[in-house]
């Protein structure tokens, strides 16, 4: 009786543990995607990534010796070399209701030309979930660098 008991329980554990360990291999293998994607765009532009980080579905680095930044999100990538610009800045958009409708992180370039990460839009991303703060960040590290660079 009791060998039953332990049997059902153990089969309950898994069943109930298996969504679980599917959700840890599928963002293990997203997060290594994002990693290899990177470091192929960081080689075609003789690269050496310093910092990184992941946020959801994007990847964002930064080569603080050739001063490029790095975004890459849904496979499509960006990159902007940091000597060519004169300041970064968070550009967020908001609706009539005064809710967030996107997010970008903007590259003001010393020829006056404007690059962007696109790091939220509500049309394609899941709900605001932390990146004003993830792109405030990451916008002061490419501003220290910009002014290292000049």
């Amino acid at each position: 009786m009791d060998i039953q008991n332990t049997i059902i329980g153990v089969v309950l554990a898994l069943i109930c543990a298996i969504p679980f360990i599917l959700f840890y291999i599928s963002k293990k293998k997203q997060k290594q995607t994002l990693l290899n994607t990177l470091n192929t765009v960081a080689q075609k532009h003789n690269a050496t990534i310093t910092t990184f980080e992941i946020f959801n579905t994007s990847i964002i680095a930064i080569d603080t010796v050739n001063n490029l930044a790095f975004y890459i999100k849904n496979n499509e990538s960006t990159v902007v070399n940091l000597k060519e610009t004169e300041h970064c800045f968070l550009n967020v958009k908001h609706n009539n209701k005064n809710v967030i409708i996107s997010a970008d992180i903007c590259f003001k370039h010393l020829s006056n030309q404007e690059g962007s990460f696109n790091v939220y839009d509500e049309a394609q991303d899941p709900p605001l979930n932390g990146e004003t703060i993830f792109s405030k960040k990451w916008v002061n590290t490419f501003n220290k660098h910009i002014k290292i660079a000049a």
